[in-house]
């Protein structure tokens, strides 16, 4: 009767720690974008639809390819952002996250270690924590910072054409600038605003990253052996790294496909064989951040599941020695042994081969093939280009 309650109030105990972990990742859903993202996610179609129907009636192509591009990342943005409460939920629903031990013990000079019961409920506590620090770190004011630096980036593509053709500035002129009547978009301001709403969504792409990165510093990841995903339970970490270069890989491409096509490229709104130098220096930092966007955040859990998998690659060996001494020990005594004896020796045999098989290969990133070819594939063009932008400025020195 004693052991029934006790294990009663286990699984009630472990059911509060459950509920707490889900709760707050319910709150996280709705606190994801703060006021100014969700009041820029609405202005955003209002600002880029007038001018990209300005850009296709003057046939300005790359005005009208870089609206689409941006309309297109905000688009994967706002799915990154929807997958990143499913995957804490995730994790702590397949038993992958656990505290570190040593921050699951009370009393550091205490012998005793502490209980199943205690490592979940502390594990729930810090992995909530965790959550909500995340959320305001995501909503943290000095995302304006970034934002600002966008814009001015943004601004600055006017100053290098103002600088490339003699160009004399009047701010006057810019605020009120109205290249086709007062009903058309002023780009003086509207690329700016873009640029500001991109610099927001950078903000957050870089926080997932950070955020991502710390939960192999922060938890005790247990992989789990023979999952079917094939990184051990943990490729949805993986997938929301792969969201997030690619969301970078659509700025990457769009340079890389007009350092290409710029120089030959002729539309009634102009050439734009000046902006080849001007894109070329902004795709190298680019494609950098693309991988690094990746491979940044999974490094420390590829440590995590590289130490994991060390461990169960000792028990893997002690299983293949198993199966050679078993094998040899068959060959030897052939003759002498009993037709059950061997049959016994033989089914134990096959089984030992059989868990060898399915976990002598781990893990030990969090991503699989397919998500390699699509981060790589992604960057062909922009590398491409680039080769031919450096080729091009090898030939003429």
């Amino acid at each position: 009767m004693t052991k029934n309650k006790s294990d009663l109030q286990k699984k009630k105990s472990i059911t509060s720690n459950i509920d707490l972990v889900i709760q707050t990742i319910n709150a996280n859903r709705k606190d994801l974008q703060s006021q100014p993202l969700k009041l820029a996610m609405l202005l955003l179609p209002l600002i880029i639809i007038p001018e990209m129907v300005w850009a296709y009636t003057t046939n300005d192509v790359m005005l009208l390819s870089g609206l689409i591009s941006v309309q297109s990342a905000f688009i994967i943005f706002q799915f990154l952002l929807q997958r990143v409460p499913d995957i804490f939920e995730t994790l702590w629903n397949r038993n992958i996250i656990m505290v570190q031990l040593q921050q699951s013990n009370k009393d550091p000079d205490s012998a005793e270690e502490p209980t199943d019961e205690e490592i979940h409920k502390i594990t729930a506590i810090k992995y909530s924590h965790f959550i909500i620090a995340f959320e305001r770190c995501l909503n943290h004011p000095a995302q304006w910072a970034l934002g600002i630096l966008f814009a001015i980036t943004a601004f600055s593509r006017f100053f290098y054409k103002w600088h490339i053709f003699g160009y004399s500035v009047n701010f006057i002129d810019i605020l009120t600038n109205k290249p086709g009547g007062w009903l058309s978009p002023n780009p003086f301001l509207i690329e700016p605003t873009i640029g500001l709403f991109v610099g927001l969504v950078i903000w957050r792409l870089l926080i997932i990253g950070f955020w991502l990165r710390r939960i192999g510093k922060e938890f005790d990841l247990i992989p789990q052996l023979g999952h079917i995903d094939g990184c051990g339970g943990l490729r949805p970490i993986g997938d929301i790294c792969l969201l997030n270069a690619l969301i970078l890989s659509i700025p990457s491409l769009f340079l890389g496909f007009w350092i290409v096509t710029a120089p030959s490229f002729k539309s009634t709104a102009g050439e734009y064989g000046y902006l080849v130098n001007f894109f070329s220096i902004l795709l190298l930092p680019v494609i950098f951040l693309v991988f690094v966007s990746f491979f940044f955040p999974l490094w420390r859990i590829h440590k995590v599941m590289h130490t994991k998998g060390s461990e169960v690659k000792k028990q893997m060996d002690k299983i293949a020695n198993s199966i050679n001494d078993n094998t040899r020990y068959l060959l030897e005594n052939v003759n002498e042994l009993e037709e059950f004896e061997g049959e016994k020796i033989s089914k134990k045999l096959n089984f030992m081969k059989q868990i060898y098989e399915q976990n002598h290969k781990i893990a030990t990133w969090p991503f699989n093939l397919r998500i390699m070819i699509n981060l790589f594939g992604s960057q062909v063009i922009p590398v491409l280009a680039l080769v031919k932008r450096i080729v091009e400025i090898m030939m003429k020195q």
